[in-house]
């Protein structure tokens, strides 16, 4: 059950599915007034609530922007960090150990780990202190360690 006291929210990793989907299930929420998301696209959402805004992750100032942006009218009551990385056009799961590369763990690792801290730095300053607030990083189930039937996929295991 969703607190009905967020009224301003922040959603990073938001061209993601899961990004994607808190962000059409809160702006349904009728006393939601803000979610201003964040992503490396400029996604369409069908919300007047919803604010979309490209950023470059990499580059700490644009994230610095991010908080800044989205805490102008009001502190932050919810901030859903969905940036994650299992695979792209040039990282594939690694099926076997001898498939792990130190390129593979780095990307993944800034991505995963080092990125969502970054991310809590700037954000949980600009967080409500009067009404109760929420600061959640998500994840897929794959990067379960006690979900680990099939073994493989070591550098998103270990950067999850």
């Amino acid at each position: 059950m969703i607190n009905n006291s967020f009224r301003n929210i922040a959603i990073t990793g938001a061209s993601g599915a899961i990004g994607k989907s808190f962000v059409k299930n809160l702006s349904e929420i009728n006393t939601v007034e803000t979610i201003n998301v964040f992503s490396r696209s400029n996604e369409i959402f069908d919300s007047e609530k919803v604010f979309n805004h490209v950023v470059k992750y990499e580059n700490e100032n644009d994230l610095i922007e991010a908080a800044n942006i989205a805490s102008f009218k009001n502190n932050l009551d919810l901030v859903i960090v969905a940036n994650g990385i299992l695979h792209n056009e040039n990282i594939y799961p690694e099926k076997k150990i001898s498939d792990l590369t130190e390129e593979k763990f780095k990307e993944l690792f800034f991505v995963n780990t080092i990125l969502p801290s970054i991310i809590a730095k700037h954000f949980i300053p600009k967080m409500s202190h009067s009404n109760k607030s929420i600061f959640a990083f998500m994840s897929a189930r794959v990067g379960s360690i006690s979900d680990n039937k099939l073994g493989g996929w070591y550098a998103y295991r270990s950067s999850k």
